[in-house]
């Protein structure tokens, strides 16, 4: 066989979807399901997410390897290895080594201890867990993105019911129901206008944060598939969420299509969405309240709202916890899933209710905290990334997705989140496949001049 053709009996095997990439597509489906429709806590593993997540790692380690590892062209693939693999590789080592030190270190006050059975096995499985999400976006990336976007769009849709699900008994008063469906029914949403209705404003999320970061990453990605139906969706629960955080990142990622896309379609969508948000806010009473409480959250407008502002302050102190943490063990932190355990020793966790400081709710503070100041900065160059890399490829809706990351990750509970790895394998899906285009253009380019000059 030549180096630059591909077998007759390898043909129909290249064009076949691989197994893993089938599983992977399952678990971004099923990635809403975090609480309800899922084991509860404290078992450590979420159906059917984690289980589709584990089976593609294992189909992709058992696959059944070609005899020549072929290129977009047909020639090999080369050998260098991605940027974003790099900084992945260097913080899977990193989160490793670090692990392996504090587990040397006292585990601190189980008190505020964030999981269930105890500091040793929490470091080790936390950390199990942190490479494994690692080795899923390694093995995601390669996966078609066109595939990745279908199921993101199916997801979109498991979020919208699941949302409406619990808006629904919720207003009905069938909390029993949504116990038993594994809804969280703990945490009381806010009221926001007269009529006293709220909403649990989480879904089938464990919190509001979560589905707000995941309603916001879905806006732009179905932007990008031209999917508007299923981007309202996203919107929708987005605002059910309340989440102020996921709201700044899509206006962070609507900014950058706004005045730094070179897309004339994309500056349009923009607008169209700015003046169907306007008349929405101008026709609701709830989306005027709505509005009014996100802006007194930010200190942009005052609010009769008690808790408006409370919460960002909150997550801003254990923020300012986690840093601490971080500057008082710089080079290793305290280890995997150990924030709880010493976030009690910082005269500060007296100022916050003493439940909240069981995670620091801060992506960027939790990685600083837990594994160093080494494994922060690769951890935020490796965000900031996926936000630069496709906005180089003209991909704005992808980088408009990573600024989106950049900002939303701010307020999430744990950084090894699937969703954040799965979008992240999104955007690195795109990147790989628009420099395969890249390179193959010019090949072609280049054979057509050398043909052109060859003749008479």
């Amino acid at each position: 066989m030549s180096r630059g053709r591909v077998a007759p009996q390898y043909r129909a095997l290249s064009n076949r979807t691989p197994l893993y990439a089938t599983l992977i597509c399952g678990a971004i489906v099923a990635a809403p399901l975090q609480m309800a429709f899922t084991l509860p806590e404290p078992f450590p593993i979420r159906l059917p997410t984690d289980v589709l997540a584990l089976a593609a790692l294992a189909a992709y380690v058992l696959r059944r390897r070609r005899p020549v590892a072929f290129g977009p062209t047909g020639g090999f693939r080369s050998a260098k290895v991605p940027t974003d693999g790099l900084l992945v590789g260097v913080l899977a080592v990193i989160v490793t080594v670090t692990a392996i030190l504090a587990s040397f270190l006292p585990p601190g006050s189980e008190a505020l201890r964030a999981f269930s059975i105890s500091p040793e096995f929490d470091l080790l499985w936390f950390t199990v867990r942190a490479l494994l999400v690692l080795a899923l976006w390694a093995v995601a990336r390669h996966v078609q993105s066109k595939a990745m976007t279908r199921a993101f769009a199916i997801s979109v849709v498991v979020m919208l019911v699941g949302v409406l699900l619990q808006q629904t008994l919720k207003m009905l008063g069938m909390d029993a129901a949504l116990e038993l469906m594994g809804y969280n029914t703990v945490t009381s949403g806010i009221v926001l206008t007269d009529s006293g209705q709220s909403f649990a404003r989480s879904g089938t999320f464990p919190n509001g944060q979560e589905l707000g970061f995941f309603a916001g990453a879905t806006f732009f990605i179905m932007l990008r598939a031209r999917q508007y139906v299923l981007a309202t969706a996203s919107a929708y629960c987005l605002v059910y969420a309340l989440s102020t955080t996921g709201l700044l990142g899509v206006a962070a990622g609507l900014l950058l299509l706004a005045f730094a896309s070179r897309s004339t379609r994309a500056r349009m969508v923009v607008v169209l969405a700015a003046i169907a948000a306007a008349v929405a806010v101008a026709s609701s009473s709830y989306l005027q309240a709505f509005a009014e409480f996100q802006l007194a959250k930010v200190g942009l407008a005052t609010s009769t709202i008690a808790q408006a502002g409370q919460s960002l302050e909150v997550r801003g102190t254990k923020t300012t916890i986690g840093f601490e943490m971080m500057m008082t063990n710089p080079f290793i932190g305290v280890g995997t899933a150990r924030f709880g355990n010493h976030a009690g020793e910082n005269p500060l966790s007296g100022t916050v209710p003493s439940r909240t400081l069981v995670t620091v709710e801060n992506a960027y503070a939790q990685v600083g905290a837990e594994h160093g100041v080494f494994a922060l900065a690769v951890f935020a160059l490796l965000i900031g990334y996926f936000a630069w890399k496709p906005w180089r490829l003209r991909l704005d809706y992808d980088a408009a997705l990573g600024v989106f990351i950049l900002v939303g990750i701010a307020t999430q509970s744990m950084w090894t989140q699937m969703a954040i790895w799965l979008m992240l394998a999104l955007i690195s899906a795109r990147v790989r496949e628009s420099q395969q285009l890249a390179t193959s253009e010019r090949r072609t380019t280049g054979n057509a001049s050398i043909g052109t000059l060859g003749k008479p």
